[in-house]
């Protein structure tokens, strides 16, 4: 997914503020509003990993995952971005844990307008300072989520 358009839109020469649905707060008056990405990349089912834009309703990726049995573990309404942004995690964190353990990788937007890549697409791919876990429940205050590598998870069959 090619994030260009979405960093030159968010910029850094103004105050900018980004909405989705609006189900966790909407957009800022007098404030430049943006939108991230929206849509589903890929579905790795064997490896349990979706490449989605973080402007998706939450939505709209259950219905994708569906077809592969799986889900994630993020609250069912909203966009991808907004959860993970607000850091919520809801019912689902009983059985799938916390949000923040969702993200695998996550390409932003800092306060310079520069995309940055944090973590990396497999499970196992820690080694030193985590900042991927640091975007979650961050507000948007460390940069605007674009596109997010999330862990999946097998659907309950009842």
């Amino acid at each position: 997914m090619d994030l260009t358009d979405f960093a030159s839109d968010v910029g850094s020469e103004r105050p900018v503020a980004i909405a989705g649905l609006g189900t966790r707060g909407g957009p800022v008056d007098g404030v430049h509003t943006v939108m991230a990405p929206v849509g589903v990349e890929s579905v790795q089912a064997d490896e349990m990993t979706v490449r989605c834009g973080a402007g998706t309703p939450v939505d709209e990726l259950d219905d994708e995952l569906a077809a592969y049995g799986q889900c994630v573990a993020i609250p069912p309404s909203g966009t991808v971005g907004g959860a993970l942004a607000v850091g919520r995690s809801g019912i689902r964190r009983l059985g799938y844990g916390p949000i923040r353990d969702t993200l695998l990788q996550a390409h932003y937007v800092n306060a310079r307008g520069e995309i940055v890549k944090a973590g990396g697409p497999t499970v196992k791919n820690v080694s030193g300072f985590d900042l991927r876990r640091l975007l979650v429940g961050s507000r948007g205050t460390l940069g605007f989520l674009g596109e997010v590598i999330l862990r999946t998870r097998p659907r309950s069959t009842y």
